[in-house]
């Protein structure tokens, strides 16, 4: 069974409170409070609807076995596999060599560790055997696709004027939806 592990998010949201401000067309700040709660309840609306992480955020997984290390990563847009720990039958850590492994699909929805041939799996210690360390979420060079911050301004509408956009906000998110997701 694959757990996941929160470690650390930036604070750069998809949305500024001035685009959203801008969207709405809301002058002043008496309602900041109000439309930045909800700009991080509809960029989170987004998250849970497309299984994707929209800001860069660090996660680790914890596997049970190596066929499972070796599955897609979860949440979409892999930056990097900063490290590889495995406890070992002595219930000693390693970190893994990268001369054992590359990263297949950097960027991309379907990133995904892939041991290389040279690569003998040791046997585990039955409590939390395998910890892949990742980066995944939008960043300044790999930029959200307008279609999805397009979906969080419309469901912010929706939140603060109360109206409803879950439809377009449903065709917006479509393509970016990853279909392995729990």
């Amino acid at each position: 069974m694959i757990r996941e592990k929160l470690m650390s998010a930036d604070d750069l949201q998809p949305v500024t409170l001035t685009e959203a401000k801008d969207h709405l067309v809301v002058d002043g700040d008496l309602d900041n409070t109000k439309i930045g709660g909800y700009l991080l309840a509809a960029t989170a609306f987004i998250e849970a609807d497309t299984g994707l992480k929209l800001n860069t955020q660090t996660w680790q997984i914890i596997c049970d076995t190596w066929s499972e290390a070796a599955e897609v990563l979860p949440f979409g847009n892999l930056q990097m596999v900063s490290s590889i720990v495995y406890n070992g039958s002595d219930d000693i850590s390693h970190v893994l060599s990268a001369d054992y492994y590359h990263v297949a699909g950097i960027g991309s929805t379907d990133g995904k560790v892939v041991f290389l041939d040279s690569f003998s799996a040791p046997s585990l210690y039955p409590v939390e055997p395998i910890i892949i360390e990742f980066d995944c979420g939008y960043s300044k060079s790999n930029v959200m696709p307008e279609n999805l911050k397009a979906a969080i301004l419309l469901k912010l509408s929706e939140l603060y004027e109360d109206t409803d956009t879950s439809n377009t906000v449903t065709s917006l998110c479509e393509p970016f939806r990853l279909w392995n997701f729990k």
